[in-house]
């Protein structure tokens, strides 16, 4: 990968190739689980429908990533939108439990693709120093579109059925493979370096340093707090609808209220939960929304968090903590990657925030078959609350600094900072 300057069209298409792979995904989010239960399944099939996607994402994110890098942006983001397309059609012509699985298994798989293309072509194009505060904005405008429509999706289930829904997904991903094939064609910059780079390509040396056992053990470890942490809001967000339909009686489009409400909050949070990380550091931060993150889980476990105001401050309470975790996080391993092999690396970090997103799921729904919803939201508490642990002990910023000139050359690094 090729560090290029950064181009305001090309920015402009990535933030809507996100907007509207995210809009699918709030349509999506608040009724899925609702939708398994509603053709016979059982919450450790809501777990496994979830599971399934993740797992594939978990396999293919960094293969995605290698695409990018290999071959440039264009086509791998144009047949995985073609195949999102497809797939949203398939889930019309059947409804069993062993064709969903199989269809949100490939939904993973052609999904995934915009998550590290998306964040390693920001992240080769903005300046080392604002890099936290360009990860915010590209999640706040994820947030924006996925958390801000989710009560469209509830609203659609309610009064037009699920194959309207559906149909709707599979529209918007046609449209955003039409914008891919177009839109990154005539951007200045890929991935594959259509222009002349910024900054001098590292040598074979510097690049064989990824293996060297420093940049190895900070890999893990940030990989480690993310896994932990996906797995607390990945199985939250998962049963939280199940929760809120089973227990309070809330409508399908009630429960996509709450998620707009994350939506907004994550919005309006992430860009200055970024900020602030390239101001005051990425670890005070990151261990800020962890706190937030567990919080939330926690008092979910106690089950004395009833009524609508009470659900919609834990959303509130989620939000702000993701809003301080996710641009943190992401800034702390994208800082550390050699410039050419941001999509790779940020491709294999994928697969630890999906590892996280196929535990999380797959764990609540099998712990609320086999003890109730209140062991499973304390195991994901757990999970968050190990997340700060780990986070608090190992994660050390200053050496994160010194690993920073030990993967990148001095020069390029002194490019990537102006």
């Amino acid at each position: 990968m090729r560090r290029a300057v950064a181009s305001r069209p090309l920015v402009v298409i990535i933030f809507t190739l996100a907007a509207m792979w995210a809009l699918v995904g709030g349509l999506l989010q608040p009724v899925m689980p609702l939708y398994v239960a509603s053709i016979g399944g059982q919450a450790a099939d809501v777990g496994i429908a979830s599971a399934m996607t993740a797992l594939a994402m978990l396999v293919s994110e960094p293969l995605w990533g290698w695409a990018a890098d290999r071959f440039g942006a264009t086509v791998p983001l144009t047949l995985s939108r073609l195949a999102s397309a497809a797939i949203f059609g398939g889930f019309m012509l059947r409804a069993d439990l062993a064709w969903v699985f199989l269809l949100q298994f490939l939904r993973g798989v052609a999904e995934v693709a915009l998550a590290p293309i998306g964040r390693a072509l920001l992240a080769v194009s903005v300046p080392m120093r604002q890099r936290a505060t360009a990860m915010g904005l590209y999640y706040t405008v994820n947030s924006l579109a996925r958390g801000g429509t989710g009560f469209i999706g509830g609203g659609v289930v309610d009064g037009l059925g699920y194959p309207a829904l559906f149909a709707s997904c599979a529209g918007i991903s046609g449209v955003s493979a039409l914008l891919a094939a177009l839109g990154l064609r005539r951007a200045p910059i890929s991935l594959k370096g259509d222009v002349a780079p910024a900054a001098p390509e590292p040598s074979m040396g510097e690049q064989d340093r990824l293996l060297e056992p420093s940049f190895v053990r900070y890999f893990l470890l940030i990989s480690l707090v993310t896994v932990l942490g996906h797995t607390a809001t990945a199985g939250w967000r998962t049963f939280l609808p199940l929760y809120a339909a089973t227990r309070l009686g809330m409508s399908a489009t009630e429960i996509g209220i709450m998620f707009t409400i994350w939506g907004i909050v994550v919005t309006l949070f992430t860009l200055p939960g970024g900020r602030l990380a390239d101001a005051f550091g990425r670890k005070p931060i990151l261990l800020l929304g962890l706190v937030l993150i567990t919080a939330t889980v926690l008092l979910t476990a106690s089950d004395r968090m009833q009524g609508t105001l009470a659900i919609a401050g834990l959303f509130v309470l989620v939000g702000l903590g993701q809003a301080a975790f996710n641009p943190a996080r992401t800034a702390l391993l994208s800082d550390i990657a050699p410039l050419r092999r941001q999509g790779l690396v940020i491709g294999l970090y994928g697969s630890a925030e999906d590892m996280g997103l196929l535990i999380g799921p797959l764990v609540a729904g099998f712990l609320w078959e086999g003890s109730g919803p209140a062991i499973a939201f304390a195991a994901l508490g757990a999970s968050g609350a190990l997340a700060l642990m780990v986070a608090v002990v190992a994660i050390d910023e200053p050496a994160w600094q010194r690993l920073r000139s030990a993967v990148v050359s001095p020069r390029a690094a002194d490019i990537a900072g102006k």
